[in-house]
C-alpha cells in the first residue's frame, strides 16, 4: 500500500492551554534533547497544541536545517464563544 511518514511530535513545554506559562529562556534546555532523540527518526515534525505563536517559533529556530516540513496545531481560546476566534494567548 501507500507510504508511511512519522511525524515527531513536539508538544508544548509548559503546560497545555496555558500560554501564560510560556518561558522563552527554557526553550532549547527542554526541547533539544528531544529533537535530538527524534531527529534520526522522522520524516516531518509536528508541533501541537500550541497555544501562542512564540513557542512554534522557538521550536522551529532549534530544529535541523534538513528540509523535514514543520507543521503546528493551535489550540483556540473557548472561554468567550460568539466572539473573534484567537489562541489562548488572546494573540488573532
Amino acid at each position: 500500500p501507500g507510504s508511511v511518514q512519522v511525524a515527531g511530535s513536539l508538544p508544548p513545554l509548559f503546560g497545555s492551554y496555558r500560554a501564560d506559562l510560556f518561558d522563552a529562556e527554557r526553550v532549547s534546555e527542554l526541547a533539544t534533547p528531544l529533537i535530538r532523540a527524534l531527529s534520526p527518526h522522522v520524516d516531518l515534525w509536528l508541533a501541537e497544541t500550541m497555544s501562542l505563536i512564540a513557542e512554534p517559533l522557538a521550536l522551529k529556530a532549534l530544529l535541523p536545517e534538513d528540509g523535514k516540513p514543520f507543521w503546528v496545531s493551535f489550540t483556540l481560546e473557548d472561554e468567550a464563544p460568539g466572539s473573534e476566534p484567537t489562541l489562548r494567548s488572546g494573540e488573532r
